[in-house]
């Protein structure tokens, strides 16, 4: 990338990083030497035209999801997975915009950095959570 003089470093993060868990302390501290190393290259590779920028996701509808979903709602009495996500949203995430994250919302953020137009943003990460971890 240095020797064309152009290209995009993307690391995915994860909003733990910036939002300490009890029961996520490595994963969340791994995920905050990612945000660091965004940082990091940014600054090693200025003036060469590649970028290095992060993204921090959110809650992010996946299988694994889905089974958890599925727990809270058992434990609201039902069987319906959208019990358990609506029980979610409201109680555990706080999500701002009212639903769970999906795959293409992480997508569009790559895209927007991957893009050529985007050569004055670097070194820092994004948080696509919803509106769900609070920072100012």
């Amino acid at each position: 990338m240095r020797e064309r003089g152009w290209g995009r470093c993307i690391q995915i993060s994860s909003r733990n990083a910036i939002s300490a868990y009890a029961k996520f302390g490595p994963y969340g501290a791994a995920k905050a030497a990612l945000n660091n190393l965004t940082l990091s290259l940014s600054k090693a590779l200025a003036g060469t035209g590649v970028t290095s920028n992060g993204i921090m996701p959110g809650l992010i509808y996946t299988p694994l999801v889905e089974d958890w979903f599925k727990t809270l709602a058992r434990q609201q009495g039902s069987y319906d997975p959208a019990v358990g996500r609506d029980f979610a949203i409201k109680n555990v995430l706080r999500q701002t915009v009212g639903r769970i994250g999906e795959a293409k919302d992480i997508a569009f953020a790559v895209c927007m950095i991957a893009s050529p137009l985007n050569d004055f943003m670097t070194g820092t990460t994004f948080r696509v959570d919803g509106g769900a971890t609070p920072t100012v």
